[in-house]
């Protein structure tokens, strides 16, 4: 069955599209700056990965931020672990490295900080980093990686930033949903098929830059790739899903 778009629907659509830009640009900013790093300082190839090494997303001209790493024992003995970082230092070909050294008791856990500067951007754009651990055996050594964008703005943090975008983006796709179901209710129960694929790349497009922003990059892409399907079927899909309720 055809209709008319109302004024709630357009405005819903708008709020949506608006939301979900804002989302998926938080995305992709977060996992190109993983992807790059990806191929940082690969002189390593023994190492398993680690998703423990947390960066933040941004990083603004003004504000000296820090990369983490959770470490733990997970024997019931004492453990030396030895963690090498290497950051970028103005270029992918200059970085400079840092050793930390910890004793850890059985099962004890510590988290290691590493300064960053926006100076460390490679070429003014992104920050990369690599972490080596090198644990003692039995314990596999572990490698992670990731990447911070370089923003050209001194009144947010990074962090304060992230949050901006993704709080925006979900007041918009909130806002959107409820101006568009609004606008459904003449419809006597009855959902147009777009609407049901726009919850669906909504969700996925949140969850994979939720997981994607935590270190799970890999798996917000697959998200991603599903969702990039789904707006095109939006965007192409011409019939109707009729829903009772």
């Amino acid at each position: 069955m055809d209709y008319k778009l109302t004024n709630n629907n357009k405005i819903g659509l708008l709020l949506l599209s608006i939301g979900i830009i804002l989302i998926m640009g938080l995305f992709t900013l977060s996992s190109w700056s993983d992807l790059e790093a990806l191929g940082y300082k690969k002189v390593y190839s023994e190492e398993s990965q680690t998703n423990a090494f947390r960066c933040p997303v941004f990083i603004t001209t003004d504000e000296d931020s820090y990369l983490s790493i959770k470490i733990k024992n997970p024997v019931d003995k004492v453990s030396i672990v030895r963690i090498l970082t290497f950051v970028t230092y103005g270029s992918s070909t200059f970085d400079h490295k840092e050793w930390t050294i910890l004793e850890l008791d059985p099962y004890e856990s510590h988290v290691v900080s590493t300064p960053i500067h926006p100076k460390d951007a490679a070429y003014d754009k992104l920050i990369l980093a690599k972490v080596i651990i090198d644990n003692p055996y039995p314990i596999a050594d572990q490698q992670g990686f990731c990447g911070v964008v370089l923003v050209n703005i001194n009144f947010l943090t990074g962090n304060q930033l992230t949050a901006v975008l993704f709080t925006s983006g979900l007041i918009f796709i909130v806002s959107g949903f409820v101006l568009y179901t609004t606008g459904h209710r003449p419809f006597r129960g009855k959902f147009n098929q777009r609407l049901i694929i726009y919850y669906v790349f909504t969700a996925m497009i949140i969850f994979g830059t939720t997981i994607s922003i935590i270190g799970y990059w890999l798996f917000g892409f697959l998200f991603y790739l599903i969702s990039v399907i789904a707006i095109l079927t939006l965007l192409f899909g011409d019939r109707e899903l009729s829903i009772t309720y």
